[in-house]
């Protein structure tokens, strides 16, 4: 299992699909806070405003000033998909996966799959996250956030409000974690519909198309707080921590279970 998942990681970091997302991603992140500094909007602040703006609140995670953050989390499912969910079609179309049977057992291999998968999936997600708010921090101030800032604060009732206004970087390792998971939990349902898939463009689509269906299917039950887009966005989000990582928790053990249980069966059959 272990040479099997140190075989498919080197795969993935070899791979120039995950190095164009992160690339992709980063330019987003720069881009941003180059319009923050070039066009004025600190300085906008300091003149306009009696609460100062903040690096917790403009980086490219929380900020509602500029198009980028929208841009992001529109296009995060096909970047999450985009590194590693289409290797299990691309060896199955190449016949590598006979040679492959041939060394080591479909569970050991479907595992080692699902996890790589899973973790190229949340890094791509969350790395340009990081470098936003790393790169904010060398231009925009680090105060403690207000409730009163005109930027988009946690509010009263949404998860580890408190913790943003004792301590903001804790609050972006929390926020950065979930979008970690569910950025690999994206990656995961890719990668099981990789299992059925007859195109690989339309397994890199496939967690978009899912994310705006779910989020569509539950917005008629009143529910859409439990969509992955709005988890990962954390806005306007009235779930709990443990509602959050239930959802999230049980997505990761039903992919993983339904990608492993579909190939391990196939090898009984």
């Amino acid at each position: 299992m272990i040479e099997v998942l140190h075989f498919e990681w080197n795969r993935a970091m070899r791979s120039k699909r995950i190095w164009f997302v992160l690339g992709a991603g980063m330019l987003c992140s720069v881009l941003q806070a180059v319009h923050y500094e070039m066009g004025g909007i600190v300085k906008n602040f300091y003149e306009n405003s009696d609460y100062p703006i903040v690096c917790w609140l403009s980086y490219l995670g929380r900020d509602i000033q500029l198009f980028y953050r929208s841009l992001y989390y529109l296009i995060f499912p096909i970047m999450a998909a985009l590194p590693f969910a289409a290797s299990y079609y691309e060896d199955k179309q190449s016949g590598y996966q006979k040679v492959l049977f041939m060394k080591v057992k479909r569970n050991a291999y479907a595992a080692a799959k699902y996890l790589v998968a899973f973790v190229t999936g949340g890094l791509v997600t969350v790395l340009p996250l990081m470098f936003s708010l790393f790169l904010h921090a060398g231009f925009v101030p680090g105060y403690p956030p207000s409730e009163l800032s005109l930027q988009a604060v946690p509010l009263d009732g949404q998860p580890y409000c408190n913790i943003f206004y004792e301590h903001p970087f804790f609050y972006a390792v929390i926020f950065w974690g979930i979008d970690f998971l569910v950025g690999g939990c994206i990656a995961g349902i890719a990668l099981c519909f990789s299992l059925i898939a007859k195109m690989k463009y339309s397994i890199y689509v496939f967690g978009f198309v899912f994310c705006i269906l779910e989020r569509t299917i539950l917005y008629q039950f009143d529910c859409v707080n439990w969509a992955f887009s709005n988890i990962a966005e954390m806005t306007d989000l009235l779930l709990n921590g443990w509602e959050i990582f239930m959802k999230l928790i049980v997505t990761v053990i039903f992919s993983f279970a339904l990608f492993v249980g579909v190939l391990t069966r196939k090898d009984v059959l």
